[in-house]
């Protein structure tokens, strides 16, 4: 086994899984948006905050 020097082995790299359309993709395939959140090639699914909320109907409040 070859000494890694400390340093992390990246050269698997990433996978990007869209939660859309289920697709996989090497993170490095994937372009970015302009604030730095994945874009999915086939759908176009974003992976930002806004799309992690929930739907106003199924906010709860909070006290």
């Amino acid at each position: 086994m070859e000494a890694n020097n400390g340093y992390v082995d990246t050269t698997d790299g990433g996978l990007f899984d869209c939660p859309e359309c289920d697709v996989t993709a090497p993170s490095a395939s994937v372009p970015y948006d302009a604030l730095g959140y994945a874009v999915c090639p086939c759908c176009a699914y974003s992976a930002t905050p806004r799309s992690a909320a929930p739907p106003p109907d199924r906010r709860t409040a909070s006290f």
